[in-house]
């Protein structure tokens, strides 16, 4: 039970990105791993907080 109430939880953009990810359509994310290969990811983790500002 203590673990429970002192493990770190993660940063609400790394919550939000495989979410992000999952109601995305197959074929935007098929064209962001096209374009951006190995960094999709951290396009993608990059990208959140710019949406929301």
């Amino acid at each position: 039970m203590t673990a429970a109430s002192v493990r770190p939880q993660p940063a609400p953009v790394v919550a939000i990105g495989p979410a992000a990810v999952d109601l995305a359509p197959t074929a935007v994310k098929e064209r962001a791993v096209r374009s951006f290969g190995t960094w999709d990811r951290t396009v993608l983790l990059a990208g959140i907080p710019t949406t929301w500002a």
